[in-house]
C-alpha cells in the first residue's frame, strides 16, 4: 500500500513540477489572466491524467482551479 501511495506521489510531483515550469503558465500568473490560467490548467490537468488541478500564491491564496474554477482567491492554507 505504501508503495503505490509513493508512487502517486512521486507521479503527482513530477507533473506539478512541470506544470510550474510552464511559460504560459507562468505569463498568466503574472498578469492576473485567472481565465486563460484556468484554461491551461484544464488541458494539462486532461493530457496529464490529473484529476484536479490548483495554483496558489506563496501564500495559498487560490489563483485557479479546475474543480469549481469560479472559485477563486480564497486561500487553501486556512481551509478548513
Amino acid at each position: 500500500f505504501k508503495s503505490g501511495m509513493q508512487a502517486e506521489l512521486d507521479f503527482l510531483t513530477v507533473q506539478g513540477n512541470e506544470v510550474a515550469k510552464n511559460k504560459e503558465l507562468i505569463r498568466y500568473v503574472l498578469s492576473g489572466d485567472s481565465e486563460n490560467l484556468i484554461l491551461l490548467m484544464q488541458n494539462e490537468k486532461t493530457s496529464r491524467s490529473i484529476g484536479l488541478m490548483g495554483v496558489t500564491n506563496e501564500q495559498g491564496v487560490v489563483l485557479g482551479r479546475t474543480k469549481n474554477p469560479e472559485k477563486l482567491g480564497d486561500n487553501v492554507f486556512l481551509s478548513s
